[in-house]
């Protein structure tokens, strides 16, 4: 009888929280979220803290503007009632819509979790994006209407990027295109025409030089170069940016607005001329 009241007031065993959840969205790693407006965003989302456990996951999107935070979706449901192993941290996919706008615009993603049907919903982090106008070449082909392009890309990247982006140039690469040049020297053609350089893997010395030493305006892909440079010879104009820009032409809107600054930097003193 003591025996047993003594255990009655016993302090019972309290069941310890779990730790916390947290979300981690893998793809903005490397654009630092900066993405393009109209089109589906697909995300991958890392959570981590939820080992052995239900999963209610949610995502509700924000836009910032100044000290405000206005909504722009509902909770959007993630995972409901799913039953998590043992491990560290597990991926869900998520697609998020994001509709055009025409200046850059930055949402904040804002993740919440419980791990029981009648628990609470915590805060469980949080990402920001920053989404860019769909197009930002508009600017580059203005210019290459404008202004005769010359490329020589022995690795083709570039090419196959202006192409796709029904930017038209002249292939230095080829017969046809060291043709065209060699046909117009002396002409307006020439004069305003603009020449793009990127070097085959590992390389740092190749120059076109027939036609640099000709060119009136030249931008260069070179490794290693960590901001933009202008370099202005007598009559003549070159810009330098990161190789590694190439890369990113197609998923990093910085990597684009990159270049249209570097193209309009070339073109900077044509009306002075």
């Amino acid at each position: 009888m003591i025996l047993s009241a003594l255990l009655c007031l016993a302090p019972q065993a309290v069941p310890r929280p779990g730790p916390p959840i947290a979300v981690e969205v893998l793809e903005l790693a490397t654009t630092e979220g900066h993405v393009f407006s109209q089109r589906d965003l697909p995300l991958t989302l890392r959570v981590h803290g939820a080992q052995g456990r239900r999963l209610d996951l949610c995502v509700q999107v924000f836009q910032l503007a100044h000290a405000l935070a206005a909504p722009v979706t509902v909770p959007l449901e993630v995972a409901a009632g799913v039953e998590l192993g043992t491990s560290a941290w597990h991926e869900f996919s998520f697609v998020l819509d994001c509709p055009a706008v025409e200046r850059a615009v930055i949402w904040e993603l804002r993740f919440v979790a419980r791990t029981s049907t009648d628990g609470a919903w915590e805060p469980a982090g949080s990402a920001r994006l920053v989404l860019h106008p769909p197009d930002l070449l508009a600017p580059l082909r203005a210019c290459a209407r404008e202004q005769r392009w010359f490329v020589s890309d022995p690795g083709g990247t570039l090419k196959t990027f202006l192409t796709g982006a029904r930017i038209p140039f002249s292939d230095l690469d080829r017969a046809d295109g060291r043709d065209v040049w060699a046909c117009s020297r002396g002409s307006r053609l020439v004069a305003d025409a603009l020449v793009l350089w990127v070097p085959t893997k590992g390389e740092r010395a190749r120059r076109p030089s027939s036609v640099l030493d000709e060119a009136a305006r030249a931008l260069f892909l070179e490794e290693g170069v960590r901001t933009l440079t202008l370099r202005l010879e007598p009559g003549k104009t070159r810009v330098t940016i990161d190789l590694a820009t190439l890369a990113r032409l197609s998923d990093d809107p910085r990597a684009q607005i990159a270049l249209v600054e570097a193209v309009e930097l070339t073109r900077s003193n044509l009306s002075d001329e």
